[in-house]
């Protein structure tokens, strides 16, 4: 059973399943609009400038060195109502042929939603091979803020993986989860964005406050 205290803490030292709603829903909402912008990263991979710049007359799988990069890339997307959907903006995008990996320097991501926006940082990320799966490292932060600008939700870690595919994002790493009513502290997530489940793996520790 989770443990909980009003204006007090609670603390457990085993697998545990998020079961505090505010806390899971503010969770699964930071990492979907992560997922989301990793999605904005592969768009980006996938654009006829990426094509473009690569290029043809040696076998890219061949090549040790970058076969494509950019410097202070920023991209802008709308949505099909002409809406302004995210921005993304990274120092240096870097593309490998060698093992398929693209390394990205700074990435920022902010997607505006009717609820608020959302603000994903991290000081690198890389996405894997077939450009299916995003690891952000070096203070990564998921930020959630409101039409009023006030902050809803964050995470905190030093790394975490967002595996597009199964809807799955995933650390072993120490975590922080705040929200307007508590700080939650964990080692290791594993959140199945479609199942709304989030696992906290262990050390899971939890500072609650009542309305």
């Amino acid at each position: 059973m989770p443990c909980w205290t009003p204006r007090g803490s609670c603390r457990k030292r085993w697998t545990a399943t998020c079961e505090y709603p505010l806390v899971r829903a503010a969770l699964i909402s930071l990492l979907v609009s992560a997922l989301l912008a990793y999605g904005g990263f592969y768009l980006y991979q996938n654009t006829p400038l990426r094509q473009a710049l690569t290029p043809p007359d040696t076998d890219p799988s061949e090549r040790q060195e970058a076969d494509f990069y950019l410097t202070n890339a920023r991209l802008v997307r709308f949505n099909q109502q002409g809406e302004l959907d995210h921005r993304m903006h990274a120092q240096e995008v870097n593309h490998y042929p060698l093992d398929d990996t693209t390394i990205i320097r700074q990435p920022r991501m902010v997607l505006y939603r009717e609820q608020g926006e959302r603000h994903i940082s991290a000081s690198n990320g890389k996405l894997l091979p077939g450009s299916k799966d995003l690891e952000l490292w070096d203070e990564v932060l998921i930020v959630a803020r409101a039409r009023d600008g006030s902050e809803q939700g964050r995470l905190d870690t030093d790394f975490i993986t967002l595996y597009s595919g199964q809807e799955l994002a995933s650390t072993s790493r120490p975590v922080i989860i705040t929200t307007p009513q508590s700080v939650t502290r964990a080692v290791g997530l594993n959140a199945h964005l479609d199942q709304n489940r989030v696992q906290l793996l262990s050390n899971v520790r939890g500072t609650y406050e009542v309305q």
